[in-house]
């Protein structure tokens, strides 16, 4: 389960992203490119969730189990980040989309959180 509702609407929001900007610049005549946005957005996707959840087990976590976190975190970044230099030296692959679906994470990230942060009278009652 993921820790907030906002990184679960960053994840569906870059994945839809991700689906409908690659699809169009596929359908657009660029296939590699199309694939290679869809790609990336799918990659951020999976990491933002991947690492929520780890750090949310790991500051849940009340037991002698806290070490096994710790060595699944410390697994997973370098596995993340083979797969992301992976995809950027595949042949297959288009630099310019992976590039862009590396840019819609953080761009995702401020817009979903200017659109999900509180109004001003939500915040004066207190909620």
């Amino acid at each position: 389960m993921l820790s907030t509702r906002l990184t679960l609407r960053c994840v569906r929001d870059l994945a839809l992203l991700g689906l409908v900007c690659g699809s169009g610049l596929a359908l657009a005549g660029n296939e590699s490119l199309g694939a290679s946005f869809l790609l990336a957005c799918l990659w951020a996707a999976f990491n933002l969730a991947l690492l929520s959840l780890l750090i949310s087990s790991m500051t849940a976590q009340k037991n002698g189990s806290t070490l096994l976190v710790l060595i699944l975190v410390c697994a997973k970044i370098p596995a993340s980040y083979l797969i992301l230099l992976w995809l950027l030296s595949a042949d297959f692959t288009d630099m310019g989309g992976l590039v862009a679906g590396l840019v819609a994470f953080p761009a995702v990230l401020v817009i979903r959180g200017l659109l999900d942060r509180p109004s001003d009278h939500e915040v004066e009652e207190g909620n």
